[in-house]
């Protein structure tokens, strides 16, 4: 009898039988965060304050709710991103644990952005600080320009090629579990440190979902490209600079 941590097998062309990835529920949850997160913007725009909306249910006074919303951005824009490193993971574990141990990740994943979610959401009222007190600058503009700068940092690029990397991982026993919540806590750490100022400023200045899903394709291939082309999230940031600038010049 087949383990019931093993998804439902499925037939191919020839009769034959597959298990379909224990990861594949991933995909998901991230087409689901971004049905989400579209309706949310549709639904905002209606009551005309789209364009201001940080993330879902940012003006909610519920750190957990705050916290929860946080991680839907971050499952929306990151998720594809770590299936590469699931599937390494399943690759070297035993398929009858692959469900449990993807879930163990993906919680050891989430515990170090739950917590830059609250950072991040302590500099949220920043950008109205900023526009009263430095209003003759184009904030908006400079906050993109320096997260652009910044990613042409060796630092960046070194996470950018950690987040491709694996670790030693222990085969059985509950020694299992904490390898994989610690390979869970690595990824973050290394996403934190190649994503982390970008989303920050998104959080601070107000993105749109059209910015959002911008932002999410140019990290995406990067991944896909590294460590050979690690300069789309710059030409995005540059890009959104401009923007901005263009914008603030026209209202002066």
């Amino acid at each position: 009898m087949k383990s019931i941590n093993q998804l439902s097998a499925i037939t191919n062309g020839r009769g034959k039988t597959q298990v379909v990835p224990a990861y594949y529920w991933l995909w998901g949850v991230f087409v689901l965060c971004w049905i989400y997160l579209i309706s949310d913007s549709l639904l905002l725009s209606v009551d005309g304050e789209g364009s201001h909306a940080h993330h879902p249910l940012h003006h909610a006074h519920s750190m957990l709710v705050v916290v929860i919303s946080w991680l839907v951005m971050v499952y929306a824009m990151m998720l594809p991103m770590m299936i590469g490193s699931v599937r390494w993971l399943c690759a070297n574990t035993p398929r009858y644990h692959h469900s449990c141990l993807t879930l163990c990740f993906i919680v050891g994943y989430s515990f170090v952005w739950s917590l830059l979610g609250v950072v991040a959401n302590t500099f949220a009222p920043l950008q109205v600080a900023m526009s009263q007190h430095l209003s003759t600058l184009p904030v908006n503009a400079l906050l993109y320009f320096a997260a652009g700068l910044w990613c042409f940092s060796d630092f960046r690029r070194k996470a950018i090629i950690a987040c491709g990397s694996g670790m030693p991982l222990r085969v059985s026993g509950v020694g299992m579990y904490k390898d994989v919540f610690s390979f869970g806590l690595l990824k973050s750490l290394s996403c934190a440190r190649s994503c982390f100022h970008i989303m920050l400023v998104m959080t601070i200045v107000g993105h749109s979902i059209g910015i959002m899903a911008m932002m999410t394709i140019a990290l995406f291939y990067e991944r896909d490209r590294r460590p050979k082309e690690v300069r789309m999230v710059i030409y995005c940031c540059f890009i959104l600079s401009v923007s901005y600038l263009t914008s603030w010049v026209n209202n002066q």
